[in-house]
């Protein structure tokens, strides 16, 4: 059976979010910015392990908040399904203060709200999860993902 696993990429406008997915997906880089304005969703597979695993990746637009619940979640068109994932990916521009300060309240948001989901017994996932490091992902801006 094929495995799906879903993963938003999230940030301020401007940092590459969209550059990375596709630097990824199609290996390719444009110099030219063009902001996302509404959720861009790719459906890749990938073989890890030996396995084939698809993936979901939703390239979100900057978002003001990270949905408190399900209604505010489903509210705002932008957020659709940015709750449901099982990782996300949070990217800053190393040379722009504010665009790490709000990967920083974003990741707080999210940190809370999966403290909430924990506190009232959701089981959503038993699988172990490790973080992953991705060092030199994109050697020109020398950045980091993680």
């Amino acid at each position: 059976m094929v495995t799906t696993f879903k993963i938003a990429v999230l940030g301020a406008q401007g940092v590459g979010k969209s550059a990375i997915v596709r630097q990824f997906l199609y290996n390719e880089f444009s110099e030219v910015c063009v902001p996302t304005k509404a959720r861009r969703v790719y459906l890749p597979a990938v073989v890890m392990n030996g396995h084939v695993h698809d993936l979901q990746i939703m390239d979100f637009p900057p978002i003001t908040s990270f949905p408190v619940n399900t209604l505010q979640e489903w509210a705002d068109v932008c957020c659709r399904g940015l709750r449901s994932v099982h990782a996300y990916i949070l990217v800053y521009d190393i040379c722009c203060f504010d665009s790490f300060e709000y990967v920083k309240t974003i990741r707080q948001q999210i940190l809370e709200t999966s403290e909430l989901l924990k506190s009232v017994g959701c089981a959503r996932c038993k699988h172990v999860h490790t973080a992953i490091r991705f060092q030199g992902a994109l050697r020109r801006n020398r950045c980091t993902i993680m």
